[in-house]
């Protein structure tokens, strides 16, 4: 399954998705040093390159081990890198895979990632090997659970964890339209 990702390249309206490549990792470093990009992400903002290319040879190895393939937004128009998105924790047993994705600040607000996220979901539920798509979303964050929504999500459970001082995490799922 990961290994039909490597090749996938897709084009909408006003942007090209992609599989990263050495020259992206500068871009993304851009996004990834910003505080309220990352407020919401698994990781800490990036502080030094070296974080950069920590996080860059982990995607690789990943892709390696075929366990993710991490893919560019990346705007016709000017060439410009906008956000990323990764697909990853495939599972046999239900056929289905989990994806997450960010956007630079500057691009937030004008359907770039709805119009990535669409496009990719519907080329990833055409898949015979794949079923669901999963996603997991820190309640706080209302723009990605709007998101979600817009393109058919449901959520399957919220949870809150007492040691993070009760944060609710959503759980959400879409099946093959």
């Amino acid at each position: 399954m990961i290994s039909d990702l490597r090749a996938l390249t897709l084009e909408t309206e006003r942007l090209s998705i992609r599989p990263i490549g050495d020259s992206d990792v500068s871009a993304i470093y851009q996004i990834h040093i910003d505080d309220e990009v990352n407020r919401y992400l698994p990781y800490e903002t990036w502080q030094t390159w070296d974080d950069a290319k920590h996080w860059y040879a982990k995607i690789i190895q990943r892709r390696a081990d075929q366990e993710a393939e991490q893919f560019v937004i990346i705007r016709r128009d000017d060439q410009q890198l906008v956000g990323t998105i990764i697909v990853f924790g495939f599972k046999k047993n239900d056929k289905s895979c989990e994806f997450g994705y960010v956007l630079n600040r500057d691009y937030w607000r004008h359907g770039y990632m709805l119009e990535a996220t669409r496009a990719l979901l519907t080329s990833l539920l055409s898949m015979n090997e794949l079923g669901s798509v999963r996603a997991v979303v820190d309640g706080e964050n209302s723009a990605s659970l709007a998101l979600l929504s817009k393109l058919g999500f449901a959520i399957t459970a919220r949870l809150k964890e007492e040691k993070s001082g009760n944060k609710e995490t959503c759980y959400l799922r879409i099946d093959s339209y």
